[in-house]
């Protein structure tokens, strides 16, 4: 007689999870950052962040458009790499050709998508910038004066630099 568990469960659930995206979730976290970075991530390319879009189809919100530039949808990837108030992260960023590229040829709006262009050094950046786009985010939505997104970038490298040399 087998007794449910939450170790079950899980390998239950990711018997739908096995291939490409199963290598994905292992390069995610073991990456030699922050847990709290991994766990952004795998956040991010889960699509279970707070984003508009998110909570609109979980019946939360009624408008799903972006309260910060009035975009049609909010969905991860525009909350993280195409918001008009975001932008200063990106620019300079020597990998943004190919993630619009990534964006606009496959149809899919999936952050996974677009994580399986890099190795694990040039994902650690992307993140980290992914990551600070988001705390920059959230400073427009729940603070009376928002992020500088340069500072917090400088902010979030430090902290994976202290990481990776004190881990």
């Amino acid at each position: 007689m087998e007794f449910f568990t939450v170790k079950s469960a899980y390998w239950l659930g990711m018997r739908g999870r096995i291939g490409q995206q199963g290598d994905l979730w292992r390069q995610i976290w073991t990456l030699n950052a922050p847990p709290k970075l991994c766990h952004f991530a795998w956040r991010a390319c889960n699509n279970t962040l707070a984003v508009r879009a998110y909570l609109w189809r979980r019946h939360i919100i009624d408008d799903a458009s972006c309260a910060v530039c009035g975009a049609a949808i909010e969905d991860v990837v525009h909350a993280l790499l195409e918001c008009n108030t975001i932008q200063e992260v990106w620019n300079g960023f020597k990998y943004m050709d190919i993630i619009n590229n990534a964006i606009g040829n496959d149809g899919q709006r999936n952050l996974d998508t677009i994580l399986q262009l890099f190795d694990a050094q040039e994902k650690c950046d992307f993140l980290v910038r992914a990551w600070a786009t988001w705390i920059v985010r959230n400073s427009h939505y729940f603070e009376e004066s928002p992020a500088l997104p340069l500072q917090v970038v400088v902010g979030f490298l430090r902290l994976v630099d202290d990481y990776r040399t004190y881990a």
